[in-house]
């Protein structure tokens, strides 16, 4: 769990599954920030997000400030020498509705670029580029979240970086 930030979550997940099983709707996929598909008693369908039914865009655009917001949390915790994070977005919402429960995969995208001096002095010097970037995938039920992070870093060195007020790249 993820401390207050996700708790309040959880209770408009509730809503949402409520009214899923009223609708006899089993599965909703949220995903490419305005892509929707569910399914249900009566089909599958798709739609972009702002023609699909009010509790689904509510609860999307409602999710966005909690999690970007507890994924912040987690990437200082696991990445304590990354200052700032470039790129931190939901991008998909994946919910499994059953009689016993609800299950919930939401995927936040993060990526972050930094760039230190590398070795040599002066129009000779290289910079080294350092990126992180991949998910955090929080996992949730009626009960908690929880977040796994998938993300890699790699390190590019000696970049020579084009710099357009200086004569071509240093």
């Amino acid at each position: 769990m993820n401390g207050n930030v996700l708790d309040a979550t959880l209770a408009k997940f509730d809503n949402l599954v409520s009214w899923m099983r009223n609708e006899g709707i089993h599965k909703l996929f949220i995903y490419d920030w305005n892509l929707c598909e569910w399914s249900g008693l009566e089909g599958k369908f798709s739609c972009l997000i702002n023609d699909a039914p009010v509790i689904f865009r509510e609860t999307w655009e409602n999710s966005r400030d909690p999690f970007n917001s507890a994924t912040l949390g987690v990437l200082k915790r696991k990445f304590p020498l990354h200052g700032d994070w470039g790129w931190i977005w939901l991008d998909s919402l994946k919910l499994d509705v059953n009689r016993n429960g609800w299950n919930c995969l939401v995927s936040v995208w993060i990526q972050t670029d930094e760039e230190s001096l590398g070795s040599g002095v002066g129009e000779q010097a290289c910079r080294e580029f350092i990126t992180t970037e991949g998910y955090i995938r929080w996992i949730g039920s009626e009960k908690s979240w929880e977040a796994k992070v998938e993300a890699n870093t790699r390190v590019e060195y000696g970049a020579l970086v084009y710099d357009p007020n200086a004569i071509g790249f240093y």
